[in-house]
């Protein structure tokens, strides 16, 4: 394991290896997370191997971001961003209105981007991922995901977190009280759509698998060569 500003970092690979078998293991379950808050329990528990220790699902309701649902998290912890105004600077807020990726990497970094965050207790040696929710092409919410430790999020994380908001979104839009809310920006697709946005999906899934190989054919040659090195 490696270290950023003396704070612990997961190995790339070993992270992007997480991920994967996160993504695969949250794909292959899906039809036994039929709500939001079973998707949450098992992004947690299974998340853990790369570090995750909380996630939160939020929904865009007129002018403002409203938490739903969320596991790892105290109440006490999500009480500040039960109701977010959707212009407040924040991670969530910052990403459900641009409809981009708002990735956190360590507490320096939180510190320069939204101080007022980076001042709570519970933000010590953390990682912050807030990704946009789409449906039929538009964003509706945010997936936060937590970190216990500094992530480097490079391609193939950022792509590994793009494809499980994607079955998050999935399983959020079919839960009875999405569907039925009346504040919420999308509504329920066609069976067209649906099909279009899992091809998306398996094609970010596959590029994930591809980046994992590439990682781990560079360490193994890496591990080679060294070898060779040490044996001269």
């Amino acid at each position: 394991m490696s270290t950023f500003d003396g704070h612990p970092v997961r190995d790339i690979s070993a992270t992007a290896e997480g991920l994967f078998n996160l993504l695969c293991d949250l794909s292959a379950n899906l039809s036994t997370l039929p709500h939001r808050r079973l998707f949450l329990q098992r992004l947690v528990s299974r998340g853990r191997e790369i570090g995750v220790t909380g996630a939160l699902i939020a929904q865009i309701s007129g002018s403002v971001l409203v938490t739903q649902e969320f596991d790892g998290f105290s109440a006490e912890e999500v009480a500040p961003f039960r109701m977010m105004p959707m212009f407040g600077a924040l991670p969530l807020t910052d990403a459900a209105r641009s409809g981009l990726p708002v990735l956190i990497g360590s507490r320096e970094e939180l510190l320069v981007h939204y101080p007022a965050v980076a001042s709570m207790p519970e933000t010590e040696d953390i990682s912050l991922a807030s990704v946009p929710l789409e449906r039929a092409g538009r964003v509706y919410g945010v997936l936060g995901i937590r970190f216990g430790v500094p992530v480097d999020f490079d391609a193939g994380l950022r792509a590994g977190l793009g494809a499980i908001a994607g079955l998050c979104a999935s399983v959020h839009t079919s839960d009875t009280d999405q569907i039925n809310h009346p504040d919420a920006i999308t509504e329920r697709g066609s069976a067209a759509p649906a099909g279009n946005e899992l091809t998306e999906l398996l094609g970010r899934v596959e590029d994930l698998e591809k980046q994992l190989f590439e990682i781990r054919s560079l360490m193994a040659f890496a591990s080679r060569a060294v070898a060779q090195h040490l044996e001269k």
